[in-house]
């Protein structure tokens, strides 16, 4: 039984490695090889310290566990931007466990809380050009591609990357209720 609770400071080393996991897994080619091979858990582990130092108050962050063991989370923030609204700024599940759900899941309910907390406001995320499989995704919860720049990643490198965006998060919470992804 898949089950969420709020990301606390005993999930960070969790999250930090889900993440690291993850990126290894999907953002080969992406980023370099160097850091993900030997240096992204550290990073992660130290980014994930740094966020829970200086707490958002928009912040709405969530682990997945089934049966007691972390599979995935997603964290975000909301009112961030006035044009663009709610950042989901992480969505990662196991390598293992993707296709089950799981993510799906975790996109509904961070969606719930972000349209109690800022009802109306738009939600955006940046997805990595050559991430096709998390494109297609998001394009199947109803993201619109509407802006491609360079982001800087993790490594210190830039890359080429689409903002995909909901202008009515009830859209995204419809598709991700409905199980469209």
């Amino acid at each position: 039984m898949l089950t969420l609770h709020p990301i606390q400071e005993a999930d960070l080393e969790t999250v930090a490695r889900i993440q690291a996991l993850s990126w290894r897994d999907t953002y080969r080619g992406i980023l370099g090889d160097a850091y993900l091979d030997r240096e992204v858990l550290a990073e992660r582990s130290a980014h994930w310290r740094a966020a829970w130092d200086r707490p958002e108050p928009g912040r709405i962050g969530l682990v997945a566990l089934e049966r007691g063991t972390a599979q995935g989370f997603i964290n975000g923030e909301g009112g961030t931007d006035p044009r663009w609204g709610t950042l989901l700024d992480n969505l990662h599940v196991l390598p293992g466990s993707r296709g089950q759900g799981i993510g799906t899941r975790l996109v509904r309910a961070f969606t719930e809380a972000a349209l109690e907390r800022w009802p109306g406001d738009p939600v955006q995320l940046w997805c990595f050009e050559r991430n096709l499989r998390a494109r297609a995704y998001y394009e199947r919860l109803g993201g619109i591609p509407a802006q491609f720049r360079e982001i800087p990643g993790a490594d210190g490198s830039l890359v080429p990357a689409w903002r995909y965006a909901w202008q009515d998060a009830r859209v995204l919470l419809a598709r991700a209720q409905a199980g469209t992804a």
